[in-house]
C-alpha cells in the first residue's frame, strides 16, 4: 500500500485498520500491512510488524527502520544474491543503497 506521505497518510491507518478485519473475515487469515512510499518498501515494511501488525513508514523513517536490516529482506535478492554481497562487504539495505551504481553493475551485471 504505497502513499506514506501527504493526505494519503493521514488516511493509511484507518484504511489499513478497515482492510485486516475484511481478509480476516473473507480468508480467515491475518494479514499485516505496509504503508510506505514505494512497492518494495511497503513489501519489506509489511513484515516487519508480524503478525497482524500495521507498519507505516514516511521518507524519513527509511534510515532507522529500512536501512540497517539485512540485504536479504529485499524482495529478490536470494542466498545467491546475499552471499555475493556479503563477500563483498555489503551486509545490510543501507549498505546497498550507499554502493556506488557502477560497482554494483560490475559485480552483477
Amino acid at each position: 500500500m504505497p502513499a506514506a506521505e501527504g493526505p494519503a497518510a493521514v488516511r493509511a491507518p484507518s484504511t489499513a485498520g478497515v482492510i485486516r478485519p475484511r481478509v480476516r473475515r473473507a480468508t480467515g487469515l491475518t494479514c499485516s500491512i505496509g504503508v510506505t512510499p514505494n512497492k518494495l518498501l511497503s513489501k519489506i515494511a509489511s513484515e516487519l510488524d508480524k503478525p497482524a501488525g500495521i507498519t507505516i513508514l514516511r521518507e524519513s523513517d527509511l534510515h532507522a527502520r529500512i536501512w540497517p536490516l539485512a540485504v536479504r529482506k529485499i524482495n529478490g535478492i536470494g542466498p545467491k544474491a546475499s552471499a555475493k554481497l556479503e563477500a563483498l562487504g555489503i551486509h545490510t539495505i543501507g549498505e546497498l543503497a550507499a554502493a556506488a551504481p557502477e560497482f554494483l553493475s560490475a559485480q552483477f551485471g
